[in-house]
């Protein structure tokens, strides 16, 4: 059923838009007109598990796009027929503890694609699933892989036939709580340079305080935001601090900004 309902979402989109001619053939070109964000909307609710409350279509270099879609804590990148990128705000990992091990990390990410309409259960068995370890910018997470049995078996979107469920997969579970927090799609040529940002809130936050050299500062906003306009995926926290116990941080006034890369964990002071 979830197949069916994501063929018929992606038929509707690719309907909707055209699709460039380069060598990169599944790539959507710019729209002439908006897309439909239903359309939009049902291609992430099975990855993302609610409903979306807002949607952005956003250009990404040589005149291609994708669309930006975002829920109460997440964060979905989609192009003309699918996800490719998914981001779970509040799973995402703060401290550099890992108390999960490769099997359980491996079976939450396996259960995570099946759900999400990805991987069909009688085909999990026939990918290469491999777990790595990450300790990065003071997070510790478990990079699992699903990788095509063969590598003639990831086709472009669009192909007929069985091969175009074949998907290149990589999610991140976080090391500590064992939940999964992001996705990536790696299937889809248009979408090289990508990597999904691991930074959570907290760890932000902490490194932002830390950079701002500012006693008695405290969080007053947050917000992940992940560019593709370069070419390769940016992805940074923006975050908003106020002084403690003043009226700007009473009333949510943001005194200091500061960028804080959610995959280095540099941060710079913006004011």
């Amino acid at each position: 059923m979830k197949r069916a309902l994501r063929v018929l979402a992606a038929g509707l989109l690719v309907c909707l838009i055209p699709v460039s001619t380069s060598s990169c053939g599944p790539c959507c070109a710019l729209p002439p007109e908006p897309v439909d964000p239903s359309a939009v909307a049902s291609l992430a609710a099975p990855v993302t598990g609610s409903d979306a409350q807002s949607i952005q279509t956003r250009p990404r270099g040589g005149n291609h796009y994708y669309n930006e879609v975002r829920g109460d804590s997440w964060i979905a990148l989609v192009d003309c027929y699918e996800v490719f990128e998914a981001v779970f705000e509040t799973r995402m990992p703060d401290t550099d503890s890992l108390t999960i091990g490769p099997a359980r990390a491996r079976s939450a990410a396996e259960s995570y694609v099946e759900e999400a309409g990805f991987v069909a259960s009688g085909d999990l068995a026939r990918y290469r699933v491999s777990t790595e370890e990450v300790h990065q910018a003071g997070v510790a997470l478990i990079d699992v892989t699903f990788s095509p049995p063969d590598a003639t078996l990831t086709p472009f979107p669009g192909a007929t036939g069985a091969q175009e469920w074949w998907h290149d997969l990589e999610v991140l579970v976080n090391g500590s709580s064992g939940l999964v927090f992001a996705l990536v799609d790696h299937a889809n040529e248009c979408v090289s340079g990508i990597r999904a940002p691991v930074l959570g809130r907290g760890r932000a936050a902490a490194l932002a305080q830390s950079a701002a050299s500012r006693p008695g500062l405290v969080l007053v906003s947050a917000e992940l935001q992940m560019d593709l306009s370069g070419g390769s995926q940016r992805s940074y926290w923006e975050i908003g601090l106020g002084s403690s116990g003043s009226p700007a941080s009473a009333t949510g006034t943001v005194t200091v900004t500061v960028e804080v890369d959610a995959n280095t964990g540099e941060a710079k002071v913006q004011s």
